[in-house]
């Protein structure tokens, strides 16, 4: 007896490269995922699905979630995933000793938990889209979606974090700031990206905050531990460095944000006398005020974080 066929449903709704093609279509408009992998025009007919026969070839709603949800197939993902664990990582962290965290700690919170799956997916998209410019835009548009199938349940878990959740809600929160710093936004404003990195800084900082206990006793358990600083800024670098923050002083001298201003300068001081690594918190530890001059575009907030910026771009470890 031959083996029963498995039924499937069809749909009309795909572009119509796909159909000229006779490849199976994501039907994602307005361009499809075939199109972006292959950098190839993709467009729709209008009249594909008339209203005699769109109920009848609309697939169940179990079927549609189920081709929404596919992103990359078992094997890809596996791909991508064993790419992060050997080759992204070390990107994110220089220290091979913090490297069992990455490979295995984060990984196996991951196999519990689809959600920080999917954002360590989206990281490794988006290191392949930097790797493999050809196929740039197919790499950044996984990651897209990875991340937006994601926040929805972070968000759920957020709303009831516990001893047991937080794990993967800390590990989630960090990853997702390191994809917002990486995924490519060339027509993105970056005051509004700016302030929706702080977002995402400050609530990992809320989460480590309040549920630092547990998470010192889980697998993030590293993150906590004290940084042993390998690398300082050479001293010329560093008097550099120094002068031109102070030339800032004069700058805000005659503003009528001058207190403001002067706080933030003397935040951005002590950070960088500090270590190299402290101007991370400074999206953290910066006051609202001053925050909402950036958001405002106020040229002096935006110069002073532009230096904050270029600090940021001397670290090497995270």
């Amino acid at each position: 007896m031959p083996p029963t066929r498995k039924t499937h449903h069809k749909s009309r709704n795909g572009c119509n490269q796909c159909k000229k093609r006779h490849v199976k279509c994501d039907e994602v408009q307005p361009t499809c995922g075939n199109c972006v992998k292959r950098d190839a025009a993709c467009s729709f007919s209008t009249d594909d699905q008339s209203p005699s026969t769109g109920h009848e070839d609309r697939e169940s709603p179990t079927s549609t979630l189920e081709s929404q949800q596919k992103i990359l197939s078992r094997t890809e993902e596996m791909d991508l995933l064993h790419f992060y664990t050997t080759t992204t990582i070390k990107t994110v962290c220089h220290d091979p000793k913090d490297w069992h965290m990455y490979e295995h700690g984060i990984p196996q919170l991951a196999f519990q938990n689809e959600y920080l799956l999917d954002i360590l997916l989206a990281l490794a998209c988006l290191h392949r889209a930097k790797i493999h410019t050809l196929n740039q835009k197919f790499w950044v548009r996984c990651a897209i979606e990875y991340h937006n199938r994601a926040l929805p349940i972070f968000f759920k878990v957020l709303s009831d974090v516990n001893d047991e959740t937080c794990h993967a809600a800390f590990a989630f929160s960090f990853i997702t700031t390191l994809v917002e710093i990486a995924m490519p936004r060339p027509d993105y404003d970056p005051i509004e990206q700016l302030a929706g990195l702080r977002n995402y800084f400050r609530g990992t900082a809320m989460l480590y905050i309040t549920m630092i206990e547990p998470l010192k006793y889980g697998a993030m358990n590293p993150f906590f531990k004290p940084k042993t600083i390998k690398w300082e800024y050479d001293p010329e670098i560093r008097k550099s460095y120094h002068d031109r923050i102070t030339t800032l002083y004069d700058l805000v001298a005659g503003s009528p944000d001058k207190k403001i201003y002067i706080e933030t300068i003397d935040l951005l001081l002590r950070l960088f006398y500090d270590s190299p690594f402290a101007i991370i918190a400074f999206s953290l530890l910066v006051g609202p005020d001053f925050f909402q001059l950036v958001c405002q575009r106020e040229p002096l907030a935006v110069l002073i974080y532009i230096y904050c910026g270029v600090l940021f771009s001397n670290v090497n470890e995270w």
